[in-house]
């Protein structure tokens, strides 16, 4: 999670939707560092909206960082009594977030990490975290009636993005972008979303397989923290995402059916559209971002560290990655990979970093998002070399210096 808001992110979110959260839902990106008239403008863009029904944690936490940033304690710590109201369970969020350091030596901070730490503690129980479905039940209500509808847009507003959970509130603006993107969408790949209905409809199924990996998980990292997870449709924009509302999975982007008409979709959709049988995996790599915290390198290496061992969590607990049809691309290419891969390893252009990861570079003979592979084998080459794998998972989740942890890794492309 990230307290980084840009100006014009949280500008062109002040018209993402009509309804009660509209005015500037802030998306949290890297976009650092940000003028002090940007912190103060983007600022009073967010408390605009945040009277208007938000409940997300997320977006307290953002607000929060950048009341914080913008010299004004007394609303940072009321933005983050808000978060708490609304059920933040990752403290070590804010004890890393360097948004908050102005706020670490005023006498309310202590107690509320502990309060914060208390919160925590009561989600360490794998059976306590929540299957939230009702997003999606209110999004089929929504299609259903907005089919012959003379105004859809006003239906899927006040039935869906107005009515929606704390997780979908973070989801919405910083995947979904627009009430308007999210039906073109659904109109112009409309097949495929019919095709994936029972499958998104029927996500419950697996809660079985869901709780199995959150177990595997306790026993693998005992400090292990259950975040509730919300099941949303999006706009084929994100499979799923970690935040402060919890684990935040794109129902339509992981329930195909075997038979689900991908016509017209761009390479990179058909690419990193997935099974429903493959939820599982999703689930526990999405649960392995939940646990880390990183430094605050913006590097290429940091970045598909980050990814890759997210990837190795998902092994470990689900028995795949989230993207096995990475893997025999990345086999038969590994050393070439890393060789490429090592000469910009140290970039934080955003542009060099997405030609690895969260990118749209997939090609018809190249694989997009092969960052996550590499940094899985790099993470998997440390695992290995350590006998106490509990001390090792813990070191991969807790990156402070990529560099060194890559030369501990003993990594070495075959």
């Amino acid at each position: 999670m990230c307290g980084r808001l840009a100006l014009g992110a949280a500008l062109s979110l002040s018209l993402s939707c009509a309804g009660r959260f509209s005015r500037a839902l802030p998306l949290l990106v890297e976009a650092e560092p940000l003028r002090a008239q940007q912190v103060d403008q983007a600022s009073r863009l967010v408390e605009r909206a945040l009277p208007n029904g938000v409940r997300s944690a997320e977006i307290f936490f953002g607000a929060a960082c950048l009341a914080a940033r913008r010299g004004a304690p007394d609303l940072a710590f009321a933005h983050l009594e808000s978060m708490q109201r609304a059920g933040i369970k990752d403290v070590a969020a804010l004890e890393v977030s360097r948004d908050l350091q102005p706020l670490r030596d005023d006498a309310r901070w202590t107690p509320l990490i502990a309060r914060a730490r208390a919160t925590s503690q009561r989600s360490r129980d794998p059976d306590a975290a929540k299957i939230v479905t009702a997003d999606v039940d209110r999004f089929w209500k929504a299609y259903d009636a907005a089919k012959n509808a003379a105004n859809p847009r006003e239906i899927y507003q006040r039935e869906y993005v107005d009515r929606a959970s704390a997780g979908l509130q973070s989801f919405f603006p910083a995947k979904i972008g627009t009430t308007e993107n999210l039906i073109e969408h659904v109109r112009g790949y409309s097949r495929y979303y019919e095709s994936v209905r029972r499958n998104t409809e029927r996500v419950r199924d697996l809660e079985p397989a869901f709780r199995g990996i959150f177990h595997r998980l306790r026993d693998a990292v005992p400090d292990a923290t259950f975040p509730d997870v919300t099941f949303v449709i999006g706009a084929l924009s994100a499979g799923g995402s970690s935040t402060a509302d919890g684990l935040i999975i794109g129902a339509e982007q992981n329930c195909r059916m075997a038979d689900s008409p991908l016509e017209g979709m761009p390479l990179r959709q058909r690419q990193i559209i997935s099974p429903w049988i493959g939820l599982p995996h999703v689930i526990a790599h999405e649960l392995g971002h939940f646990q880390q915290h990183f430094s605050d390198d913006k590097s290429l290496l940091a970045a598909v560290l980050e990814e890759g061992g997210a990837e190795l969590i998902a092994e470990l607990v689900s028995g795949e990655t989230a993207n096995p049809a990475l893997k025999p691309y990345g086999d038969a290419h590994e050393r070439a990979l890393w060789e490429e891969l090592r000469a910009e390893m140290h970039a934080t252009d955003e542009k060099i970093i997405s030609r690895w990861v969260w990118g749209v570079n997939a090609t018809a003979d190249r694989p997009g998002d092969l960052g996550y592979y590499v940094g899985y084998r790099i993470t998997r080459a440390y695992y290995e070399h350590h006998a106490d794998k509990r001390r090792a998972l813990r070191d991969i989740l807790d990156i402070t210096d990529a560099n060194a942890f890559l030369a501990a890794s003993g990594y070495a492309p075959r």
